[in-house]
C-alpha cells in the first residue's frame, strides 16, 4: 500500500494533475488542498461531482486554499488522513 501511495504521489508530481474517478481535472495543489480537509480527496470529489456538481468542488478548494497555504510548510504538517490516523496515539 505504501509503495502504491508513493507511486501515485510521484505520478501526480510528474504530470502536474490528478483525476478523480469521473475525470474532473485537479491540479496537484488543488488535490493537496482537499487532502488538507478531507480524508480521501478522490472519493470526496467523485461523490461531490455526482451529487452537487463541480462548483461545490471548486468552492471547497477556494474556501481552504489560504489555510492550506499557511500551514503546508510548517514543521510536522499532516494531511487530514494523517491527522486522523495519528489521533489518539
Amino acid at each position: 500500500m505504501k509503495r502504491f501511495t508513493l507511486f501515485l504521489a510521484l505520478l501526480f508530481l510528474l504530470t502536474g494533475t490528478a483525476f478523480a474517478a469521473d475525470q474532473m481535472r485537479l491540479s496537484v495543489e488543488d488535490r493537496a488542498i482537499l487532502a488538507h480537509v478531507v480524508i480521501d480527496p478522490d472519493a470526496w470529489v467523485s461523490h461531490a461531482l455526482a451529487t452537487v456538481g463541480e462548483p461545490a468542488v471548486t468552492a471547497k478548494i477556494e474556501k481552504y486554499r489560504d489555510d492550506y497555504l499557511a500551514k503546508k510548510d510548517l514543521p510536522g504538517y499532516q494531511t487530514r488522513a494523517e491527522r486522523e490516523a495519528t489521533k489518539g496515539l
